[in-house]
């Protein structure tokens, strides 16, 4: 892998840390795919699949994939008319349990959260 300048860079410690797929008419399928990559991903932090063709499959694939990521904090899934009210809950009701940083620590995700008009935004307790 390669930089912009062809410059060699170490991907083994780099990764994403924000992804915006919101208005993309992800289905299932592509929620499985992305829950895949959650097993391999130690950087995600927010994951926005807002506006999209989300059901129950997808919802569950996705909460399957979390699992085992500690570094995620956000999957904003609003607008996505296919999964249940209740399976769209026990989603955010699972990254919920996960406390943001603080907004000095990481003020590139809470930029990101006011970017997409996140809900949730909280800082955390002291």
């Amino acid at each position: 892998a390669c930089s912009l300048r062809n410059d060699p860079l170490n991907v083994s410690v780099c990764g994403l840390l924000y992804v915006d797929m919101s208005s993309n008419r992800i289905s299932d399928e592509g929620a499985a795919a992305f829950a895949q990559y959650l097993f391999h991903d130690n950087w995600l932090q927010a994951l926005n699949l807002q506006n999209n063709e989300l059901g129950e499959e997808g919802i569950v694939a996705l909460l399957e994939g979390i699992a085992s990521h500690d570094a995620l904090f956000v999957i904003d899934v609003r607008n996505n008319p296919m999964a249940s009210e209740e399976s769209l809950l026990k989603l955010e009701t699972e990254c919920a349990r996960r406390s943001l940083p603080r907004r000095s620590s990481n003020p590139g995700l809470w930029e990101v959260l006011e970017r997409w008009e996140w809900p949730h935004m909280r800082a955390p307790s002291r």
